[in-house]
């Protein structure tokens, strides 16, 4: 067994021990109108926060509504 000299380590089921959000995830690009994007960047500015965040809890809402629709 591996030592964690923290005294930390993670369950085999935790997301910590899944690898990071860009190990498990795919990347894809997405291209947004002008507008569009000053609209994420302001909100994201105005919440501090990232822009990605914004993009995927929208992409969760959407994911969410269509699935309770089928």
């Amino acid at each position: 067994m591996p030592t964690d000299p923290g005294g930390t380590m993670a369950p085999a089921s935790s997301p910590r021990a899944m690898g990071t959000l860009k190990e498990r995830a795919r990347q894809m690009s997405l291209y947004l109108e002008q507008a569009t994007y000053d609209a994420v960047r302001d909100i994201a500015h105005r919440e501090r926060t990232k822009m990605h965040v914004l993009l995927l809890q929208a992409v969760d809402e959407f994911l969410k509504k269509r699935r309770a629709c089928g």
